[in-house]
């Protein structure tokens, strides 16, 4: 006798492709150093924000690309789930979980530090985060 009750079985949970998934959190990390090296800055300027340390740690560069390793296989398995296929579509599902998830999360936190600057933070590392995971949604659905 059957005793499944809902849910689904480990098995149930759909296969992404190791390669897709290497290839999105390298493409996203790489977009992400672009965007803070050299966009990053001219917004700061723009709304107010002294600029930081122009060399980053490499602790903190092996922490960004193993996050957006977790995120870009989390998206993966997600679209997957939707059955999602084309890129386009792969895209906007990325830009959808940003919106939906973690937008909300960076604004909570913004939001309990009174501080004007974690406002304008946000307004900078905004772009970064929606655009990889728009890149990440769109080659995470390649090889499946």
């Amino acid at each position: 006798m059957d005793d499944y009750r809902g849910g689904l079985p480990m098995s149930d949970v759909p296969s992404v492709s190791a390669w897709a998934v290497a290839l999105a959190a390298i493409v996203a990390f790489a977009w992400g150093g672009i965007y803070f090296a050299a966009i990053a800055p001219r917004v700061e300027r723009q709304i107010g924000i002294e600029a930081g340390p122009a060399v980053t740690a490499p602790a903190a560069l092996i922490a960004a690309l193993i996050t957006r390793g977790v995120l870009a296989y989390g998206l993966a398995v997600i679209l997957a789930y939707a059955d999602v296929v084309h890129p386009g579509a792969g895209a906007l599902g990325g830009l959808a979980v940003f919106a939906t998830i973690l937008l909300p999360v960076q604004v909570g936190q913004a939001a309990f530090n009174n501080a004007t600057s974690s406002w304008r933070r946000l307004a900078v590392s905004v772009p970064e985060l929606a655009i990889g995971m728009a890149i990440m949604g769109a080659i995470g659905v390649f090889w499946r």
